[in-house]
């Protein structure tokens, strides 16, 4: 592998701490946190998920934070798409230009490439769905740090959550995962 190419994503890269998460900049958070930020959330969580889970479970820490890490490097150039928007893209549009992205970027960076690319968009293995999982709940946390902070539209984010029973939030098979959500949802509820 280049050098030169290796050095060209990760300057690229750089620029994930410039991009904000869009959807609570659409909801009046006027200094939301960046997509580095959350990735960095989402690692932070999952590594203290995986901790709390008993040894022996289906998950890999190492993988599981590999994922967490790299899960929104895409939006280096696509940005940070909101769920209103992926509702007006052809289905299976995003996932696509997410694994040419992820391909790109990753190759350099050895010959699994192509594997956590795919591995990535799809969720196939349990820590990709961990991930999957702990990327949900941290996006809810993040929107109750900004609800206390008086930023009331993040509470929209809740309206999926709200709207199922608390049983079918998809926890990725981590009980850690699930009481975390439940005491987040109790709390809230207040």
């Amino acid at each position: 592998m280049s050098s030169e190419r290796l050095l060209d994503s990760l300057i690229e890269l750089q620029m994930l701490d410039r991009i904000p998460r869009t959807g609570f900049l659409q909801r009046g958070v006027v200094e939301p946190e960046s997509v580095a930020e959350h990735s960095f959330q989402l690692a932070l969580l999952v590594w203290a998920v995986l901790r709390r889970e008993p040894p022996g479970g289906p998950w890999r820490l190492e993988h599981a934070l590999e994922l967490a890490l790299l899960h929104d490097i895409a939006e280096v150039r696509t940005g940070d798409i909101p769920r209103s928007a992926n509702s007006a893209l052809p289905r299976e549009a995003k996932k696509k230009a997410e694994l040419k992205i992820f391909l790109e970027l990753l190759e350099p960076t050895g010959d699994d490439a192509a594997e956590l690319a795919q591995e990535l968009v799809t969720a196939t293995s349990p820590e990709a769905r961990l991930v999957k999982a702990c990327d949900r709940l941290q996006l809810l946390i993040k929107a109750h740090v900004y609800e206390s902070q008086g930023y009331l539209g993040a509470s929209e984010f809740w309206s999926t959550a709200e709207r199922a029973a608390p049983e079918e939030f998809e926890d990725g098979g981590s009980r850690v995962v699930r009481e975390l959500f439940d005491t987040l949802r109790k709390r809230r509820l207040g």
